[in-house]
C-alpha cells in the first residue's frame, strides 16, 4: 500500500499488517472527523465493514492499541450522542447510526482489557442497544445482519456473566435476565434464517431457565408459536406440537385469561387433527375444556368438531355446539357440513336443536329458508312427516309475512321437490302426490314463480295418471295455463294421456296443438302414449289420434320421425285383435309412408325403416284370409318400396309376378260386380305397369317373357281393351312363344267369350 491518502474501500488491505498502522489510524481519525461534522449516513455506512475487520484484529502492539482505542472511544461518544438525540434524524439515519455505534463498541471492547474501568460501561451500553438493532434487522428481513450482532451480544453477555458470577450475585442476576432476552432474540433471528433445528434446541435451553425470569414468558410464548408455524409448514408436526404444548402450558400458568391461549389452542388442535385424529382427539377435547370458558374463536370449531365426532360422545358434541352459539355466526355452508355429519352419525335430535337455535338468530331470509331446508331434510330422512308438514306451514307463514324471492327460497324448494320426485320415481304415487300438493301450496302462497306453479301442476297430473285417476288428472290439467309455444311436449304428453284414459277427443285435439315440429321428442311422446293406450285397452282411440296426426302431415316436409309415426300406427293395427278388419287402414298408412319416403333424407335409418314397411306389406299379402284386392295392394306397395331400396332384382321380380297375378284375379272378380269400373282401371294400369317392369328385368328368360304376354293379353281382355288383339298378333311373331302359351291364350279367350 503506498501513500497516505487511503480510503475506507481499502480497509481490508489496511488492517492486514502492522506496517499499516498509520493508515489504520488515519481511517479511524477520518471517521471521527465525519462524526464531528455530522456526516451523512451513507458515508458512515462505508465504515461499518471496515470496523468489522478491525474488531477481529489481534496483532496490534500495546501503544498502537491504546491510540486506536482512544480514537474509537471518542467516536463512540459522538455516536452515542446522536443516538440519544434521535428525534433530529430520520428512522433510516437512526438505524445506520445505531449499527455504527454497536460496531464501534464491539471494536473497542476487542481492544480493551476486560479489567479496564471503561470495559463494563461500554459493554452494558452495547448490550442494552444491540437488541433494538436486531429487532430492526428482523423487521427488515436482514436476518444475516441480525444474527451477526445477536451472536456477538450473546458472547459478550456470557463473558460478563463469567466475570461476575462469583463476585456479585446481584449483577449476575441482572446479566442472566439480559441473557434470556438476548437468547430469545437469537432464536427469533436464526429461525427466520431457516435454522429450525438449532432454534428448537435453543428454545429447550431457555425453557429450563425461564421460571426464574417470568418477565420474558410472553415473548417466549410468541417465539414458540412462531417457530411452531415454521415447523408446521415443513410438515414436521412433532416439533410443532412440542413447541405449542410448551407455549400453552406457560400461557395458562401465567394468565389463564390471556388472549394468546385461544390462538395457540386453535393451531395446536388443528395440528393434532392433521397429524392423527385417531390418536389425538382426546387431546383436542382436553384443550377445549381448558379454554371453553373463554371467547372461543370461530375458526377453532372445525377441527374441534372433527375430534368431537371421532369421540362419538353426543354430550360432548352438544356441549361444543352450545359454546358455538356463543362465539358468533358461522357460515351456512359450515352449518350444513355439521348437520350432514350429525345426520351421518344418526344424531338427529342434536341436529334439529342446533338448526333451531341458528334459525332463531338469523335475520336474513335466504339464510332462514336455507336452515328450513336443512331441518326439512332431517325430518324427511327420519320419516317424521308430521314434523315436516308443520315445518312447511311455518315456512309458508314466514313467506306470507314478507316478500320473498325464488332465489331466497331456492334451497327449501329443492328439498321439497327432491323428496316428492324421489317418491314418484319409487312409484309411491300417493305420497308423491301429497308432497307435490304441499309444494304447490307453498309456491302459490309465495308467488315466487309462475313457471314453478305450472310445473308442479303437471307433476300432479302425472301422479293422477299413474294412479289411473283420469278425471282428477283432467281437472288439474284444465287449470294449467296454456303454453305460449306450440311445442310443449310435456303438455302434449299429459293432454294425450288424459284424453286416452278418458276417451276425450276434444281434449286430444287441444293437446295436438302442441306437437310443434315432428322430431324425435314427438316420437318418444307418442310411443309412450301408445304403450299406455295398449296397456289400458284404448288401442282404437290412440289409433284414431295417430290417424289425425298423419293426415296433418305435409309430405314435402317429410322426416324420419314422420315415417316413425306411420310405423307406430301400423304396429298398433298389427297388434289389434281385429287386424283383418284394419287391412285397409294399414294400406293407407303404408301408402302415406311411401309418399313421405320420397322426401326423407336417405341413410341407413331410412333404408331400415323402408325395409320394415316392405316386409309388412309382403307378410300382409301372404296372410291367410287377406282379401284378393288387398293382396294386390300389399304386393304393389311392396314392389314400390323394393324399387326405392334398389336391392335384389330377384325379390322385385317375385313381388311383381305376385302383383300381376293378384291384379288379374282382382279384375276377374271385379268384372262380376257393378260399380267397380274406376277401381278396375286403376288395378289394370298398375298390373300393366308391373308387366313392363318385369319384362325389363327378365329380358333373357323366354319362359317368363312368354307368360308376361299371356298376362298382358288377359288384363287387356278383362278391361275390354281392343289392343288385346294386337298383343295376340305380336305373340305369333315372337320365336320364344311356344304352343303351351298359345293354348293358355286360347283358353282365356274362350272363357271370356
Amino acid at each position: 500500500m503506498e501513500g497516505e491518502n487511503c480510503s475506507v474501500s481499502h480497509g481490508n488491505s489496511i488492517i492486514k499488517g502492522i506496517s499499516n498502522f498509520k493508515l489504520l489510524t488515519r481511517e479511524i481519525e477520518d471517521l471521527l472527523n465525519l462524526l464531528r461534522s455530522n456526516a451523512d449516513p451513507e458515508t458512515l455506512t462505508r465504515y461499518i465493514d471496515f470496523l468489522k475487520q478491525l474488531a477481529d484484529k489481534r496483532d496490534l502492539i500495546e501503544d498502537e492499541k491504546e491510540k486506536i482505542t482512544n480514537i474509537i472511544k471518542e467516536c463512540i461518544s459522538f455516536s452515542l450522542s446522536y443516538i440519544e438525540d434521535s428525534k433530529k434524524f430520520s428512522s433510516e439515519e437512526n438505524e445506520i447510526r445505531l449499527e455504527l455505534y454497536c460496531m464501534l463498541s464491539l471494536t473497542v471492547l476487542n481492544l480493551l482489557n476486560d479489567n479496564d474501568i471503561e470495559y463494563n460501561s461500554i459493554a452494558f451500553t452495547f448490550m442494552s442497544k444491540c437488541p433494538k438493532m436486531v429487532r430492526l434487522f428482523n423487521c427488515q428481513r436482514h436476518y444475516e445482519k441480525g444474527e451477526y450482532y445477536v451472536v456477538k451480544c450473546k458472547e459478550l453477555t456470557e463473558t460478563i456473566i463469567d466475570k461476575y458470577k462469583h463476585s456479585d450475585v446481584f449483577v449476575t442476576k441482572i446479566l442472566m435476565d439480559k441473557k434470556i432476552s438476548v437468547d430469545l432474540y437469537h432464536i427469533e433471528t436464526i429461525s427466520n434464517r431457516g435454522k429450525l433445528d438449532e432454534s428448537f434446541d435453543e428454545i429447550q435451553k431457555v425453557k429450563s431457565r425461564l421460571s426464574d425470569f417470568p418477565d420474558h414468558r410472553e415473548y417466549f410464548i410468541n417465539i414458540c408459536y412462531n417457530v411452531s408455524i415454521k415447523f408446521y409448514k415443513k410438515e414436521r408436526y412433532e416439533h410443532s406440537i412440542t413447541l405449542l404444548e410448551t407455549a400453552l402450558k406457560i400461557a395458562t400458568d401465567v394468565n389463564p385469561s390471556c388472549e394468546s391461549i385461544s390462538i395457540i389452542a386453535k393451531l395446536l388442535t388443528h395440528i393434532y387433527t392433521k397429524q392423527s385424529i385417531a390418536t389425538n382427539w382426546q387431546k383436542c377435547l382436553k384443550i377445549f375444556n381448558l379454554i371453553k370458558e373463554k371467547d372461543v374463536p370461530i375458526a377453532f370449531f372445525p377441527d374441534l368438531f372433527t375430534a368431537a365426532f371421532f369421540s362419538g360422545n353426543q354430550n360432548t358434541i352438544a356441549d361444543i355446539l352450545s359454546h358455538y352459539h356463543k362465539s358468533g355466526d358461522f357460515s351456512t355452508c359450515f352449518i350444513s357440513e355439521v348437520v350432514e355429519k350429525l345426520n351421518g352419525k344418526g344424531y338427529y335430535k342434536i341436529a334439529i336443536d342446533f338448526i333451531h337455535k341458528e334459525r332463531q338468530r338469523r335475520l336474513e331470509l335466504k339464510e332462514k329458508f336455507y336452515l328450513f331446508s336443512l331441518e326439512l331434510q332431517v325430518h324427511l330422512k327420519t320419516s317424521s312427516l308430521e314434523k315436516a308438514s308443520a315445518l312447511l306451514e311455518d315456512a309458508i307463514r314466514l313467506a306470507k309475512s314478507t316478500d320473498v324471492t325464488l332465489k331466497q327460497t331456492n334451497s327449501f324448494c329443492k328439498v321439497l321437490f327432491s323428496y316428492a320426485d324421489r317418491l314418484f320415481k319409487s312409484q309411491s304415487f300417493m305420497q308423491s302426490l301429497t308432497w307435490y300438493k304441499k309444494f304447490l301450496k307453498f309456491v302459490e302462497t309465495t308467488r315466487i314463480s309462475g313457471a314453478a306453479i305450472t310445473f308442479l301442476k303437471k307433476r300432479i297430473c302425472l301422479c293422477y295418471l299413474e294412479m289411473s285417476e283420469g278425471q282428477l288428472a283432467k281437472q288439474m290439467f284444465m287449470k294449467i295455463e296454456c303454453p305460449n309455444s306450440n311445442t310443449d311436449f310435456l303438455h302434449l304428453y299429459l293432454g294425450l294421456q288424459i284424453a286416452i284414459m278418458c276417451e276425450d277427443q276434444e281434449l286430444a285435439d287441444i293437446a295436438l296443438k302442441y306437437t310443434g315440429g315432428y322430431d324425435h321428442s314427438l316420437e318418444e311422446v307418442l310411443l309412450a302414449c301408445c304403450r299406455k293406450a295398449l296397456s289400458i285397452g284404448k288401442t282404437a282411440f290412440i289409433c284414431k289420434i295417430l290417424e289425425l296426426l298423419i293426415e296433418k302431415f305435409n309430405v314435402n316436409e317429410g322426416s324420419l320421425s314422420h315415417l316413425k309415426l306411420s310405423e307406430i300406427l301400423i304396429k298398433l293395427y298389427l297388434g289389434s285383435t281385429e287386424m283383418m278388419e284394419e287391412q285397409e287402414k294399414i294400406i293407407i298408412c303404408l301408402r302415406k309412408a311411401l309418399e313421405i319416403s320420397e322426401h326423407v333424407e336417405k341413410g341407413n335409418a331410412t333404408e331400415d325403416m323402408m325395409e320394415w314397411f316392405c316386409r309388412v306389406a309382403w307378410n300382409m299379402a301372404l296372410k291367410e284370409g287377406t282379401k284378393v284386392g288387398n293382396v294386390f295392394e300389399f304386393f304393389y306397395i311392396c314392389c314400390q318400396f323394393l324399387e326405392k331400396l334398389k336391392g335384389s332384382y330377384v325379390r322385385l321380380k317375385n313381388a311383381l309376378i305376385f302383383v300381376i297375378a293378384a291384379g288379374i284375379q282382382t279384375l276377374r272378380e271385379n268384372g262380376k260386380s257393378e260399380g267397380m269400373e274406376e277401381e278396375s282401371k286403376d288395378i289394370s294400369r298398375k298390373t300393366l305397369s308391373s308387366i313392363d317392369i318385369c319384362r325389363n328385368i327378365e329380358k333373357d328368360n323366354t319362359r317368363i317373357l312368354s307368360l308376361l304376354y299371356v298376362y298382358e293379353f288377359e288384363t287387356r281382355l278383362l278391361m275390354e281393351d281392343p289392343s288385346a288383339e294386337s298383343i295376340l298378333r305380336r305373340m305369333w311373331q315372337m320365336p320364344f312363344v311356344d304352343a303351351e302359351a298359345l293354348q293358355l291364350v286360347a283358353s282365356i279367350a274362350y272363357e271370356d267369350s
